[in-house]
């Protein structure tokens, strides 16, 4: 769990962390968050320099809240994770993010084929089966 007392100054990140990612792949970034102490934090999710997202946590402290963003990779093999705090109120303005996650959404795939076919009877030796055809 990452306590954090929100900063006054603009443009600081209060988490980075870097990690290696595949080509026009995509991927899930979830956090779970709460308030330490109003006013509210609004938290902003950027990845290579990029906003994504932005969230809130409760206006109750200590009630866990998970948000979910998703991110497609394009051409970049590096995602540069950072989040910042909004809100630059210098009295409260705390809270808590924990069980911070990044992974690729795999996209299992398979196919069945059925044949259906009528199955031949086993007659004695010496015996064939008999077509009917009805005339009309």
């Amino acid at each position: 769990m990452l306590l954090v007392d929100g900063s006054t100054t603009p443009g600081v990140s209060f988490w980075c962390e870097t990690m290696p990612v595949l080509p026009n792949t995509d991927y899930l970034f979830t956090i779970w968050s709460t308030l330490g102490y109003t006013p509210l934090p609004t938290i902003q999710l950027a990845i290579n320099g990029t906003p994504i997202g932005t969230f809130a946590p409760t206006a109750t402290a200590g009630v866990w809240t998970r948000y979910q963003y998703l991110w497609n990779s394009g051409v970049a093999i590096t995602a540069n994770i950072c989040m910042e705090d909004l809100n630059l109120t210098s009295f409260g303005n705390d809270f808590a993010v924990d069980d911070i996650s990044f992974q690729q959404i795999c996209v299992a795939k398979d196919s069945v084929f059925i044949d259906v076919s009528v199955p031949i009877p086993l007659l004695p030796q010496g015996i064939l089966p008999c077509v009917l055809l009805l005339l009309l």
